[in-house]
């Protein structure tokens, strides 16, 4: 079902798969993109960040019973979830900076995506492209 690599002219929708073995004969057959009002989802960012508050409270909740020895000293478990809490801060940062709710001009499914992006997809050598 593959394509020859030696002779890519010949091929045909049938024949031609994409990185993810799907022939391009059923990647026809898909739904087109909804360019003029697609679904988006910005529920990301204020989940995120309800979610950091709540963390960061009672991280620091944590600490303050630490350091004021109410509940024992601070050992290397305290250490692990601080460090723990400062990866996961940056990872959330990330992920709300990245959302839709942030940039409203891209979004899953786009056709234009490369247009918008000033982007240009790799070729990839098959289909003679």
């Amino acid at each position: 079902m593959e394509t020859s690599l030696a002779n890519p002219g010949n091929a045909t929708l049938d024949s031609t798969v994409t990185a993810y073995k799907i022939p391009l004969s059923v990647v026809a057959q898909w739904p087109t993109t909804n360019d003029v009002n697609p679904v988006r989802r910005t529920w990301l960012a204020p989940y995120t960040i309800v979610l950091a508050v709540i963390t960061t409270f009672l991280l620091a909740a944590r600490f303050w019973a630490r350091y004021t020895r109410q509940a024992g000293n601070f050992g290397l478990d305290d250490l692990l979830v601080g460090a723990a809490w400062i990866f996961s801060s940056l990872f959330s940062a990330a992920a709300v900076y990245g959302s839709p709710a942030v940039h409203e001009k891209f979004f899953v499914g786009s056709a234009d995506l490369f247009e918008q992006a000033s982007l240009k997809p790799a070729s990839t050598g098959m289909c003679g492209t």
